[in-house]
This record gives structure tokens, C-alpha cells and sequence, in this order.
């Protein structure tokens, strides 16, 4: 296995052959048969996933619902935070539901896999209570970024024929498509991107930074969503010759 570096999707990308990266879309097979494979075959020390305690106990037991949630609520408040990712989850459902998929198979691949080869897992994200409470937090122009985006999203659903959904995940797998989307959402929602993104991204870099800190020699996998993957490769680049070069 090698590195691929023309696309953010379905790729194995590796640092100084120590750590691995896979950029993964949460419907698509092809991740969860990319990220199983890479786990059988990669000799390695510890796999780290894009979820929180919370996400990952609602994908060993989706029969389970967390009430954590409600707590964020705001009654006066139709745009909750909680509404964001509803919204988001549903739209994921749909397509899962039109290619016979379970949303997120790829990071349930990953726990299957890190089991069967008693490899150690470690949950890298933000807890969502963190990302719920800094949405709930957003004032005036920035909370009417959530509105918008709220609206958009449910103003635009996504066809869900087979033919329409084979067809846009094969756009995803297209080089530099998955940067565009980003580049996109950052310009257009600034304050959702600073949160939903670039704080997310910070808060895996440091899990990555610490563990190797203090596991310098193991080999490493990490599985997050496409979306994050680049600039999660450049901070964690990044902050490692940083280190190297005190």
C-alpha cells in the first residue's frame, strides 16, 4: 500500500511510514472495505477514529437514544444545534437507506476490525456536547449562518435514485472535489466552518500530537471524514517538525 495523494476519498496517505491517514465518506462501501483492509493488513500499534464517546456508543447501540442532547435545547429557539445535526443525520439516513448502507459502516468497520486483531482504539473527536454548546453560542450574523444553512439544506434534498447517488459519490472520489466543497463552505459560512471544522481539527490534532508524544514509536491509523483530512495532515505535519526541530 502506498501513498495516493491526488484524492481526499478512499485513499491511504501515510507520514514517515508511521502514520496512516484515511479520508472516508460516511455512505460509501468502498470506505468501509478500505478501512477494514487497511487495519488486517497495516502492523499497527493503535487505530484513532473521528468520534466521541457519545457517537461511538450510538453506533454500537443505535437502539439507544442519548438524552445529553436535550439539555442544549433552547425552546424559544426553532434553530438549535440539535436541529443542525438532525437535519445532517437525516440526509445521511436517506442515502444510506437508497445503496442499503448503515451511515457511518466505515467507522463500524474500524471497531470491528480493531477488535478482531486486539488492536487499541482511540476516539479522537471533539465530544459533541462541546460542538453543540459553541453553536448554541453563536450571535446574530453568525447564528443567521446556521439558519441559512438549515434552510439550504432542507430547501435542496438530495435525490436519492440510485443512478443520482452513484453519481455523486463518484464526484466526491474526483481529486481536489472534496477541497472545493470546503473551500466553498468556509467562505459562504464562516463561523459554522471555524466550529463544525477547524475546531474539530485542532482538537484531533492535539489527541494525535499527545499520543505519539508519549508512544513515539508506534504505528498509527487515523480514520476521520474526507472533509477533514488535509488540514489534519498539514497540523499534524506540521507540529511534528516542530517538535523534532526544538
Amino acid at each position: 500500500m502506498g501513498e495516493m495523494p491526488n484524492s481526499e476519498l478512499n485513499t491511504l496517505r501515510n507520514l514517515n511510514n508511521q502514520i496512516y491517514f484515511i479520508g472516508t465518506l460516511h455512505v460509501a462501501i468502498d470506505s468501509a472495505t478500505l478501512v477494514h483492509k487497511t487495519i488486517e493488513t497495516l502492523k499497527l500499534d493503535c487505530v484513532m477514529i473521528e468520534l466521541d464517546e457519545i457517537r461511538y456508543q450510538d453506533l454500537l447501540h443505535p437502539e439507544m437514544k442519548h438524552k445529553e442532547e436535550e439539555t442544549l435545547k433552547d425552546k424559544n429557539n426553532e434553530e438549535t444545534p440539535d436541529l443542525l445535526f438532525k437535519v445532517l443525520n437525516k440526509i445521511q439516513q436517506e442515502i444510506g437507506e437508497s445503496l442499503g448502507l448503515i451511515p457511518g459502516m466505515e467507522m463500524i468497520s474500524a471497531i470491528n476490525a480493531v477488535r478482531q486483531n486486539k488492536i487499541p482504539i482511540k476516539l479522537i473527536d471533539q465530544p459533541i456536547m462541546v460542538t453543540f454548546q459553541r453553536l448554541n453560542e453563536l450571535k446574530d450574523s453568525a447564528q443567521k449562518e446556521q439558519t441559512d444553512f438549515i434552510n439550504l439544506l432542507k430547501e435542496n434534498p438530495i435525490d436519492t435514485k440510485d443512478s443520482e447517488i452513484y453519481e455523486l459519490i463518484e464526484q466526491f472520489k474526483k481529486p481536489g472535489f472534496i477541497k472545493k466543497l470546503i473551500v466553498e463552505f468556509k467562505e459562504t459560512y464562516p463561523n459554522l466552518y471555524k466550529i463544525l471544522i477547524d475546531e474539530r481539527n485542532e482538537y484531533m490534532v492535539k489527541q494525535i500530537l499527545e499520543y505519539l508524544k508519549n508512544n513515539p514509536s508506534h504505528r498509527v491509523l487515523i480514520i476521520v471524514g474526507a472533509g477533514h483530512l488535509e488540514e489534519l495532515m498539514r497540523l499534524t505535519e506540521e507540529n511534528l517538525s516542530k517538535t523534532k526541530n526544538i
